[in-house]
């Protein structure tokens, strides 16, 4: 003869299934609060001007460097610098006006503010292409060619020392273009230790050098822009995220019939969590990239942009909807055990005590029926993870010794039955392989640490 018995109670998939969309209805998630948006904007805004409104100063400070060069030279890289410069604040300016949506609108955006600064690049090193052969041929009509290349291979060279120097203190060369500026430099030594005796051969050196450095400055330039914004869109999306989580680690319950009933729920303690976790990641992205020195790469941030950042976002209304649902499955739980408490009563028992393990309304519920003869049972509901539909029934009859296979199994019958006049979807209870009782449900008090009296208006409980 079996001591225990067990089955899962499970809420029809229709009523389940209302009870889901109800909940969705429900779901308020505290994220357009204008002060709140107001601040997150601000905040945006700031990180955008402190982050790009140097990038426009280095132009300037360009413009500044290259004016101890040839004129011809000087002239291109000004022109170069100014653009860059114009079209950086006209970018700044417009990325500040999206602040606090950027998430959005990034992809777009960048994409077209990529493509014009791509575009000026290629201008720019066009124009500056056809100046230096302009420059070969016109010397090589030249009688006195030689002394001109040597006088222009100087001026080259002298150019492409400016650009070297300007590189190694202003940009961040080895983190977005590793390697390239070594390559200029010894590019640029070689064309210096041939100017003296190899005049032509110098100045070819000179101007590869000094287009290589150009061309180095303009991609340094570029990358470091990109990955800027992207930085910042990365860093909006993520503290929108955690500001979702923070403002939502509170939420009101519902009851069986989908309706909201005046109980808070705290998010976080039935999702063991949930949002806790959540709020980490979050907290790691922003810290990852608020880093000056940050070792993100632009795949990595367009990855948290329009992966991972939503995805947190799902999860925070996800983990919502997964506290509602459990606080409506821990007072499944207690319906659940009342109603087997009222059939057992039927067949003579009478209620003696009931609780949930260790306190926890997370947890399993247990109820105690005592009859005349001192026969005792107890009913454990406990959850089933992942699924809040479901709960499993336990029965364990402490007076398995006074009864027969057939009563006892007759026993968990009639309590199946009185749950599914509840509408609920309940299996015949099995016999476990255990065969006996729970041993821990004998002493209630202990298994529970608190009393909790059975009564048949248990269901109407709220958490």
């Amino acid at each position: 003869m079996s001591g225990e018995k067990e089955t899962i109670v499970t809420l029809r998939e229709t009523e389940y299934a209302r009870l889901r969309k109800a909940e969705a209805a429900l779901r308020t998630v505290e994220s357009n609060l204008p002060q709140v948006l107001d601040a997150m904007r601000r905040q945006s805004e700031e990180e955008l001007r402190r982050r790009l409104e140097p990038l426009e100063e280095r132009q300037r400070q360009y413009q500044k460097a290259i004016q101890q060069v040839n004129a011809q030279v000087r002239a291109t890289e000004v022109r170069v610098a100014q653009r860059l410069e114009k079209q950086n604040t006209e970018q700044r300016k417009a990325l500040q006006e999206m602040a606090g949506r950027l998430r959005g609108e990034t992809r777009r955006m960048m994409e077209e503010q990529d493509q014009r600064l791509t575009n000026l690049v290629k201008e720019e090193r066009e124009t500056r292409n056809r100046q230096v052969n302009g420059l070969q041929q016109a010397i090589a009509r030249l009688e006195n060619a030689e002394n001109q290349q040597r006088q222009l291979a100087e001026g080259f060279i002298e150019a492409a020392q400016v650009l070297r120097d300007f590189i190694e203190k202003n940009y961040r060369h080895e983190r977005f273009a590793p390697g390239k500026l070594a390559i200029q430099r010894r590019a640029l030594n070689l064309a210096d230790g041939n100017k003296a005796h190899a005049p032509q051969a110098a100045l070819v050196q000179a101007q590869q050098a000094y287009t290589g450095l150009s061309d180095l400055r303009l991609d340094l330039e570029q990358l470091e822009r990109e990955w800027e914004i992207r930085r910042c869109a990365a860093l909006e999306a993520a503290k929108e995220v955690l500001e979702l989580a923070q403002r939502n680690r509170k939420c009101k319950a519902m009851d069986e019939h989908g309706k909201e009933i005046d109980y808070v729920v705290e998010v976080d303690y039935w999702t063991d969590g949930g949002l806790s976790k959540i709020e980490s990641v979050c907290e790691q992205i922003i810290k990852q990239t608020s880093d000056k020195d940050s070792i993100l790469t632009k795949e990595q941030l367009e990855a948290i942009i329009e992966q991972t950042t939503p995805e947190l976002r799902k999860q925070v209304e996800t983990t919502i909807q997964d506290a509602r649902m459990a606080v409506l499955s821990s007072q499944l739980r207690t319906n659940v055990a009342d109603k087997a408490v009222q059939a057992l009563e039927n067949m003579g028992f009478s209620v003696q005590e009931g609780c949930y393990e260790h306190g926890d309304d997370r947890r399993g519920y247990a109820a105690k029926v005592k009859d005349i003869d001192g026969n005792e049972v107890v009913v454990l509901v406990t959850p089933v993870e992942g699924k809040p539909e479901e709960n499993k029934l336990s029965i364990h009859s402490f007076d398995q010794a006074k009864h027969s296979h057939e009563e006892l199994t007759e026993r968990a019958r009639e309590i199946a039955d009185a749950l599914r006049h509840e509408d609920l979807r309940v299996p015949d209870p099995k016999e476990t392989q255990q065969g006996r009782p729970d041993t821990r449900l004998k002493d209630l008090q202990e298994f529970g640490k608190q009393k909790q009296k059975v009564s048949s208006t248990s269901a109407n409980k709220q958490y």
